[in-house]
């Protein structure tokens, strides 16, 4: 191996000697660049624009120009411009692996630090001449065409040069590094992924962290901020701050010139990111160098320090994914940590053992190693979990917020009719889990690869811009955050999904992700249910619309109803809507307040309404078709088959199992005089008298919500909704009388057969609302065999002296 260029300054011919060995790498890049500017040319003279976008159009006196739209938004030139760098790294440093070309080198009299120096900036120079030769004539071109190269051109041509240059030399410090160090083409390469891998996994560690330890936080980064992918920093154009809305690319420099698009610090981020990350490899590689004059024959590096390094983070890309699988998990977060540090283990020691020479003594160093690595670990997973620096307290002031996003895992029932926040149970009985799943839809792609993501929740979102209503959400949000993470079973910590985003006044995001709260903020997130957004929802209760369905006759959508007592026993079923039926439900639903609807007392309790969530069209054959009277015909032959209401006398709607909580049940309370008058003047209300006494009554069984499914405070939403099945289909499903669905027989507490226990119960029982640690749910199986379940509140319970 023999340099070409001689001079009496060895490191300048060591420079001189690397540009030209990488020169192919800039040619061919400005000869990319110089081909698209000629294509834009002469696009522009054929068609008089520019992929498709008319350049002529002015903005005041300005003509806009064009600068490199479709290299810019196209994700290929960050892979492209990456590969150069990568390929340029393995021309200069593979010398590395061999000791005679080494010998060759350091025959110079250059120490290792100068050699690797002189190579770096060898191997950088051309590439950042190159894109800045192209930058150049792209904007000659502009000139020459007599369109005017202002500000918004030359601030989006200088971001544009530096986050390639960026991209490029950060490609190319990592394997220059690893080919450095390692001497190894097969190491190297190992090495190299790993590396250039971290930004984005320490992303998406960062996320997950924040998500199980900190109190509220959110598992997806949205900041303004790319820390953590500068590779695809190019792509600003192509997704706007913060992973927004995707811009199109032929008219972003006219969007600049409007106005309508700025280039924000996020754009710069990236690239500013890249340099920062490749000034720290560099640093670290002249430091970790030897302090030698003259430098004797042998290998150019030493891998250990790198091998320890690239152990670490290997074994922390492999923790990542039962961190992952456990961010919506009930385990604890020392169950976590454990599972956590055993895999973080196992995964170093079999890295070191594979890239490791000495391999029983690495085996001694790394376990001792393991320890220090646990006490970091347990550090800054305290860290999370004591707040992260104010992170888990901070809510803004109320008069700097601008908007408010909310999603609540539970709200007004009448408010939505895709919301099932509950899964239901055999036996009529719904336990009221809380979902495990976290309560955004966690963007992992997106976050890796874009270095940050965007949220939606699982659970309907309101929104709200007024003032009034941003301040009883602030007055929420305080009380949740000042109360801190609560132990699963304390006795005053119930499950709630709740997500929170701000839009502040000065343009920044605050959001936050609750799965548990104290039964008091409990109580007041119910009460975010008369926010006005939620309670106009109830509008698609019955319909999608408020004109979707003909209240006087069948309809395909919900027109079948049953009025239920209390007791469930006396019950009316109707195949379709009485004129005025609908508009006195929904006229009182429309005004039902939280306090109203999960508030009130047992004994405002009327009776229930189900209606049918079957569509008239299940109860058609093929060809056949309904009128608007409720005659079936034969499409084909215009001949009567049928009438709608004769074929749904024994539909879904005589099912042997209700519960309140799913279909569309509504619990009629005095509050709602509209539909109390309409069933009064109808003779109706004599359906919703409840007959049921003690004496027709089994027993009775009491428990806890959370004793009733063998669960933790932390499991069960603050809420009951009551359940009852027939005695036909108790004795159907008996095969699981004591297992699976039928939850409450499995972990049932006390249970009681006195008579003046079980009227006391019956007098006191409440079909839907809210439901603390201290009330009970109770399950009361008939004479009959029937099964009923309600809810008492705890001074009831208390007084019945269980045993």
């Amino acid at each position: 191996m023999t340099l070409k260029r001689s001079s009496r300054d060895p490191f300048a011919s060591m420079f001189w000697d690397s540009v030209e060995k990488v020169l192919f790498v800039p040619i061919l890049t400005l000869a990319i660049f110089l081909i698209h500017t000629v294509i834009s040319i002469t696009s522009l003279l054929v068609e008089g624009g520019v992929d498709g976008h008319q350049i002529y159009e002015k903005v005041g006196t300005v003509n806009v120009g064009f600068f490199w739209d479709r290299i810019i938004t196209a994700p290929i030139t960050s892979i492209l411009i990456f590969l150069g760098g990568v390929i340029a790294a393995i021309v200069l440093f593979s010398f590395t692996s061999s000791k005679k070309k080494c010998n060759v080198i350091f025959s110079l009299g250059l120490s290792r630090k100068n050699i690797f120096l002189a190579k770096y900036l060898g191997g950088i120079a051309p590439f950042a001449i190159a894109i800045i030769i192209s930058a150049l004539l792209e904007i000659f071109s502009n000139l020459i065409k007599g369109f005017t190269v202002g500000l918004p051109t030359i601030r989006l041509a200088l971001l544009v040069v530096i986050t390639m240059i960026a991209i490029y030399t950060l490609a190319f410090s990592i394997v220059a590094v690893a080919l450095a160090f390692s001497g190894n083409i097969v190491e190297a390469g190992v090495f190299s992924v790993i590396l250039g891998v971290f930004p984005n996994m320490f992303g998406l560690f960062f996320g997950i962290m924040r998500g199980i330890f900190t109190y509220g936080g959110v598992e997806v980064y949205e900041g303004k901020w790319n820390f953590f992918s500068p590779f695809l920093s190019l792509l600003f154009m192509r997704y706007g701050e913060g992973y927004g809305t995707v811009i199109g690319s032929s008219n972003f420099l006219y969007n600049l010139y409007t106005g309508a698009e700025k280039i924000t610090v996020y754009d710069w981020s990236g690239a500013l990111m890249a340099l920062l990350y490749s000034a720290v490899i560099l640093a670290i590689a002249l430091l970790a160098f030897p302090k030698r004059r003259n430098e004797i024959s042998g290998y150019f590096g030493r891998a250990r320090g790198l091998n320890e390094i690239c152990g670490a983070m290997a074994a922390l890309y492999l923790s990542l994914i039962p961190l992952y699988r456990l961010k919506d998990s009930r385990a604890s977060g020392i169950v976590i940590f454990f599972i956590f540090m055993i895999t973080f283990a196992f995964g170093y020691i079999v890295f070191r053992f594979i890239f490791g020479y000495k391999r029983k003594k690495v085996m001694v160093q790394s376990a001792k190693r393991i320890v220090a690595y646990t006490i970091a670990f347990a550090v800054i997973t305290g860290i999370f979990s004591t707040g992260l620096f104010g992170y888990s307290s901070y809510v803004p002031d109320a008069k700097n917020v601008a908007s408010v996003s909310i999603s609540l895992e539970l709200i007004n029932p009448y408010a939505s009719v895709e919301l099932d926040a509950v899964s239901d149970g055999d036996f009529g009985y719904t336990p009221m889990i809380s979902r495990t799943a976290s309560a955004y839809d966690n963007q992992t792609g997106d976050t890796f690869f874009l270095g940050t993501g965007y949220y939606s929740s699982i659970y309907p979102n309101f929104a709200t811009y007024d003032k009034e209503e941003i301040k009883k959400i602030v007055e929420a949000h305080k009380a949740l955050a000042k109360e801190g993470k609560l132990k699963p079973n304390d006795d005053n910590v119930c499950g709630y999904g709740f997500t929170i985003d701000y839009t502040m006044r000065d343009g920044r995001g605050v959001n936050r992700s609750y799965r548990t709260a104290s039964l008091e903020s409990a109580i007041k997130l119910l009460g975010l249910s008369d926010l006005s957004e939620i309670k106009s929802n109830v509008e698609t209760y019955f319909y999608n619309g408020p004109d979707f369905a003909d209240e006087n006759g069948p309809s395909d959508f919900y027109n079948s109803f049953c009025l239920y007592s209390k007791d469930f026993k006396t019950r009316k079923y109707f195949t379709e809507f009485p004129n005025g039926f609908i508009t006195a439900v929904r006229a009182d639903l429309r005004r039902l307040t939280a306090q109203q609807i999960f508030f009130h007392k047992p004994e405002d309790e009327l009776g229930v309404i189900s209606f049918a969530s079957v569509s008239t069209e299940n109860f058609l054959e093929i060809d056949e078709v309904l009128d608007d009277s409720g005659i079936i015909y034969n499409a084909d032959t215009h001949e009567v088959t049928g009438n709608i209401k004769d074929r749904m006398k024994n539909s879904a709607i005589d099912a042997d199992v209700i519960s309140t909580s799913w279909g569309k049940c509504v619990i009629v309370t005095k509050d709602m005089t509209n539909t109390v008058k309409f069933l009064t003047d109808n003779n109706l209300m004599q359906y919703f008298k409840s007959t049921a006494t003690a004496d027709d009554v089994k027993k009775v069984k009491f428990a806890t919500r959370a004793e009733s499914v063998g669960m933790k405070n932390a499991d069960m939403l603050p809420i009951f909704a009551s359940g009852y099945v027939t005695a036909e289909y108790v004795k159907e499903k008996k095969d699981f009388r004591e297992t699976q669905d039928h939850l409450f027989a499995q972990h049932g507490g006390n249970s009681t057969e006195d008579k003046t226990t079980i009227q006391t119960v019956l007098d006191n029982a409440l079909l839907y609302g809210y439901n603390g640690n201290d009330d009970r749910v109770v399950e009361v199986t008939y004479n009959d065999g029937s099964i009923a379940t309600y809810a008492i509140k705890a001074d009831v319970y208390n007084k019945l002296n269980i045993k």
